[in-house]
């Protein structure tokens, strides 16, 4: 047989050949142009054949093709099945032509010990790491197996003599404080297991002297015995001072009566509450030293409830509780309401814009009790300056604000106020006046809402925040604050309808973005020399006209008399009509809003 130059490799085919039995036979490969004296040394040979005599039995290991037995995974004249071969110099690899990719140790998932590469070679895996053995586990090829004297709990190595979550057995856990010893739960020494934890029955004030003894309020517990602070008594389940306390005076459960106090553990008007001594005696829910209003505790030694605006809207509808709202609903447009309540809510997150409800004759700062003769005024002003760090306008219980003294009386109370009742925790008030925020101007500062209504609903009540560092949010400790007072933490779904004068209106500018120069300049052509009221009777326009802001409108409620005057302007935009006109009318508007407790001061 003879290769033609480029063939690489050739198979004979079968080739029937008889020689005697133990006969030597010889193949040899030659190169060259003269076989005869060229002998190959680069290549292989292989020869198969098969022996057969008078009696044989054929039996192949492999795969019979045409007479001869084969390997189908390795034989390339045959790799895969009888007759498939493979192209000239490629090999049979697992009976298919190509070379052999040896796997990975990763691919088989082996970390130790050698794996067959799968071509015939081997793979080091490498060694485990101290404690393990390659296979300890129960998988081939695998660390496994634990140090000694541990055992394998969900997956890990745990010794059960000293894991408090695996003490004595797996899973078996030792309870809060529990250590874990020679694989028994024990509470450390001098702690005794009492329910589900350890604990030190000679200074746990809930498990003193014997487990589940729970000391009273303000009680401590010292070498297992309970004891009060010096000069109070044990009462039971507080600790009280029988001198002073009006409920326990001279003796534990003895009351005071309505109006009485309790000096030297006997009851008494003699020596009676003085407001403004600084010390809080009996009927004062604080007493900061004055009788001043509208520092956290009030003239009268009670706790004021000040309420900061959090959120408020200028609604564009009306309903059955606020008919008329001809700002809202006639006068701004969408676009408009949509630009300022936006505005407004920025302005009161950032703390600049501030407007709070004062409320006098509270008897029930809860506001769950049925209570009438409320007074309820509106102020404004702003974040005290030297307390900011930590402020979030939207969320400012308690938090300190300065109010503004324009906004009150020499009494420190607001300058209109109007009569309140709470009834199944909703708050309603008016009709009546009172001073509401400035929307658009900060001259000045509040508008006098005529015909004012209110209803709002009354939140959750909450112990008043207490002061830890002198600084906001909370009371001060120098205000000697009842620490059993609560009072309502906020209110929600707030209703407010009136009417402005049409006089408020005309001593109101207008903003300045609307003025001629201004970022969204009116085309009616505004001045400094213009009023809100000129804008509302001739409108706005902006972008060139293209679109409204404000249509024009007129006055929909006579605060005086019947009728409602129709308000002209000259060629400025300018109102002409007469000052009586102004005062006896207005624009009724419709407010929503809510509030959190605050301090005013």
């Amino acid at each position: 047989m003879v290769l033609t130059p480029g063939q690489y490799w050739s198979d004979t085919g079968a080739m029937v050949m008889t020689f005697a039995a133990g006969a030597a036979l010889q193949a040899s490969l030659r190169t060259g142009s003269t076989c005869a004296s060229n002998t190959g040394a680069d290549a292989n040979l292989l020869v198969e054949y098969k022996m057969q005599a008078t009696g044989d039995t054929d039996s192949c290991a492999g795969t019979s093709c045409n007479g001869f037995c084969t390997a189908l995974t390795s034989d390339p004249s045959n790799c895969g099945n009888c007759g498939t071969a493979c192209a000239s110099g490629t090999p049979c690899t697992s009976g298919s032509c190509g070379a052999c990719t040896p796997t990975t140790c990763t691919a088989q998932g082996a970390n130790c010990g050698t794996i067959s590469d799968g071509c015939g070679g081997q793979l080091n895996c490498g060694t485990c790491p101290t404690g393990q053995t390659c296979g300890g586990g129960g998988v081939a090829n695998v660390c496994g197996g634990c140090p000694t004297g541990d055992v394998v709990c969900a997956g890990a190595c745990v010794n059960t003599t000293n894991n408090p979550s695996n003490c004595g057995t797996c899973g078996n856990a030792c309870a809060a404080g529990e250590a874990c010893v020679a694989g028994v739960c024990t509470c450390p020494s001098g702690q005794v297991f009492c329910g589900n934890a350890c604990v030190n029955e000679t200074s746990d004030p809930n498990n003193c002297g014997a487990c589940g003894h729970a000391c009273a309020a303000g009680a401590s517990c010292v070498s297992g015995s309970c004891s009060c602070p010096t000069g109070d008594v044990a009462c039971g389940n507080a600790c009280v001072n029988e001198t002073s306390d009006p409920n326990n005076c001279g003796a534990c459960g003895h009351a005071c009566a309505s109006g009485q106090g309790c000096t030297s553990g006997v009851c008494g008007t003699t020596g009676a509450a003085v407001c403004g001594n600084g010390i809080r005696e009996a009927g004062e829910q604080c007493d900061d030293g004055n009788t001043t209003n509208l520092d956290g505790c009030s003239s009268t030694c009670q706790l004021e409830q000040d309420q900061r605006v959090n959120s408020l809207a200028l609604l564009g509808t009306t309903d059955s509780f606020c008919a008329n709202n001809e700002l809202g609903h006639t006068a701004f447009t969408s676009t408009a309401l949509t630009q300022f309540n936006s505005s407004l809510s920025a302005s009161i997150g950032a703390g600049t814009a501030n407007q709070f409800f004062i409320f006098t004759g509270l008897t029930d700062l809860t506001g769950v009790s049925p209570q009438s003769g409320i007074q309820v005024g509106m102020i404004d002003g702003t974040l005290t300056d030297a307390y900011t760090t930590g402020f979030s306008g939207s969320s400012d219980l308690d938090w300190w604000y300065t109010f503004d003294p324009a906004s009150v009386n020499a009494s420190n109370v607001p300058l209109s106020q109007i009569t309140a009742s709470i009834v199944g925790s909703v708050l309603t008030a008016g009709p009546g006046t009172i001073n509401v925020p400035n929307f658009f101007s900060t001259t000045p500062p509040t508008w006098p809402l005529a015909n004012a209504t209110l209803s709002v609903n009354i939140g959750a009540a909450s112990a008043p925040t207490e002061s830890s560092s002198g600084n906001p949010p909370g009371h001060l400790a120098s205000e000697h604050l009842d620490p059993s007072i609560e009072s309502f933490a906020s209110m929600t779904t707030g209703k407010l309808c009136g009417v402005i004068s049409a006089t408020t209106l005309a001593a109101t500018p207008i903003p300045g973005e609307l003025l001629s120069g201004g970022a969204d300049a009116c085309s009616e052509g505004y001045t400094l020399t213009n009023s809100m009221l000129d804008m509302l009777v001739s409108g706005c326009k902006v972008l060139d006209g293209l679109v409204t802001v404000v249509n024009p409108s007129q006055p929909d409620t006579a605060l005086t008399g019947t009728s409602v005057c129709t308000l002209t302007a000259n060629g400025s935009h300018q109102v002409t009509s007469p000052p009586s006109c102004l005062a006896a009318d207005g624009y009724s508007g419709y407010i929503q809003f809510s509030t959190d407790r605050v301090i005013v001061k």
